[in-house]
């Protein structure tokens, strides 16, 4: 972990990215803590959100917490890669922003 002081005295710390393993066993242990089945999230789901998270934690909390409101929004007990794809499909999600379609301007009337 490196800590960088900033001039006011405060500081922020840049945490190493976590392991895959380490994320697949923190979010299933979050599904055991709430009770529900490791079987919420399909194999193939947890490892995208693995995958797109890089190694933080906060960005498999978040993937997680978005799949499982679109599951209940398609009316599912499973959280699977449809699901997952329909929260990266969100703007925020995307890291490439050079290749998306150009927004055509918008004119006020004077």
């Amino acid at each position: 972990m490196a800590v960088h002081l900033a001039p006011l005295g405060s500081y922020s710390a840049k945490i190493d990215a976590l392991a895959p393993a380490a994320l697949t066993d923190y979010s299933r242990s979050q599904l055991d803590r709430v009770g529900l089945p490791h079987h919420t999230f399909t194999d193939e789901a947890l490892h995208l959100i693995v995958r797109v998270s890089e190694g933080v934690l906060c960005s498999v909390r978040n993937l997680c917490v978005g799949s499982l409101i679109e599951a209940v929004r398609d009316r599912t007990k499973t959280a699977g890669l449809k699901q997952v794809n329909a929260v990266l499909m969100q703007p925020h999600w995307r890291h490439n922003t050079r290749d998306e379609p150009q927004q055509p301007p918008v004119h006020c009337p004077p």
